[in-house]
């Protein structure tokens, strides 16, 4: 039976790296077979001395009296992938070169020169767009460490993905053109060009991408599973989260139910989310009503709310950002006043009439609380105080 070794094929315009890998894969008995956009297949043989050319021709098909006519000279057709042919010859018969004039060969170039330039044209045109729109859905709220913190990871991959495969198609018309600069100056391709090195790093480069698309997939799916939506309990419990009856202290507060579907509670609920950045990440909306209270404009009962935010961060230092970004994104009108505080890192408050914006970090938590009520600000914080401590706990 026939061993095959596969090998992933990478930048297959570089000709003389090619050529000089294929000899030395021979020597080591592994002899060239197929090689694709994707795979290069290598089969078992003795180990022999071949050298390798790679030539380029705009026929789709090469015809045999062409392949006889090679083949009388001393080399013989391997394979074909689009425009690139590859031949093959032992040492021994020392055959003459296919191309003895560089400039001649640097000719035969053009069409892939043309070819990849329109290609990479049109990739560039699509791929701007693609980049801008991504890129606009990150910082059109101005909220981009909001968005990676809570794990967006496969918009971010996208992002880079998409700026390196233009980076990359970029760098193949480069290396084209230097090519053919230097076939037109007479010239030859080196046929034995080092290879390992500049293979490693590509190799290394898709690994990476592999790994970030294989990482990324994953959390995604761990994200879903775990950010379902909860009916808060009545009585306060171990969550990490600003209570309503905690701030309000009115033994008369009662929970406000009018909204109940499917056995959750859309005015009383909490989730739950992770990410690398922060794997403790809680959102949280409740309700309440005090009958026989009302608001001070006489619009109706008493019906204080709270919002919470809660993100514990493994890296402390992204607090500062991640704290503006959550200003940005829940201040529309006015600004929070940051004051100077003993308690906290930073802290922002935002206040009008019956309501309360306040943004408070403290080591690697951060605590977001839009209260609508007349509690008092003081109340506020010290519950903001105790919840950070346990976070950081």
């Amino acid at each position: 039976m026939r061993k095959i070794k596969r090998k992933i094929m990478v930048d297959n315009w570089s000709l003389g790296e090619h050529e000089s890998w294929f000899s030395d894969m021979a020597k080591e008995g592994w002899h060239l077979k197929t090689f694709g956009a994707l795979f290069v297949h290598f089969e078992r043989g003795e180990p022999e001395d071949t050298q390798y050319r790679i030539d380029t021709s705009s026929n789709k098909k090469m015809s045999a009296a062409d392949k006889e006519m090679f083949q009388e000279a001393g080399w013989y057709h391997v394979t074909k992938l689009g425009e690139f042919n590859v031949f093959s010859s032992l040492m021994e018969l020392r055959a003459p070169e296919l191309h003895s004039d560089p400039a001649e060969q640097a000719y035969t170039l053009e069409n892939l020169a043309r070819r990849m330039k329109r290609n990479t044209i049109f990739a560039s045109i699509i791929g701007t767009l693609s980049l801008a729109l991504m890129i606009s859905l990150w910082f059109i709220d101005k909220t981009p460490t909001l968005r990676f913190v809570t794990g967006d990871f496969m918009s971010a991959v996208s992002i880079l993905f998409l700026i390196t495969a233009m980076f990359g198609a970029l760098l193949v018309n480069l290396s084209i053109h230097a090519l053919r600069k230097k076939l037109m100056e007479g010239i030859p391709i080196n046929h034995h060009a080092p290879w390992r090195k500049k293979r490693r790093l590509i190799l290394a480069v898709h690994g990476f991408f592999i790994l970030l698309f294989c990482v990324s997939i994953p959390m995604q799916w761990v994200q879903i599973a775990l950010g379902k939506s909860h009916t808060l309990p009545i009585e306060s419990s171990d969550l990490p989260i600003v209570r309503l009856a905690d701030i309000e202290q009115n033994p008369d507060l009662v929970r406000e139910e009018h909204f109940v579907r499917n056995e959750l509670d859309m005015l009383n609920q909490y989730s739950f989310n992770w990410s690398p950045l922060a794997p403790l990440q809680y959102e949280s909306d409740e309700s309440g009503i005090v009958p026989g209270q009302l608001w001070r404009d006489l619009s109706g009962t008493y019906s204080p709310g709270l919002r919470t935010e809660v993100y514990r961060l493994n890296f402390p230092s992204l607090s500062e950002k991640l704290l503006a970004d959550l200003v940005r994104r829940y201040i529309y009108e006015g600004e929070a006043m940051e004051l100077e505080s003993d308690v906290f890192d930073s802290l922002f408050i935002h206040e009008e009439e019956g309501s309360k914006d306040i943004f408070a970090a403290k080591g690697k938590g951060i605590i977001y609380v839009a209260y609508y009520g007349y509690a008092d600000t003081a109340i506020i914080l010290q519950q903001i105080e105790e919840q950070l401590a346990l976070i950081e706990k």
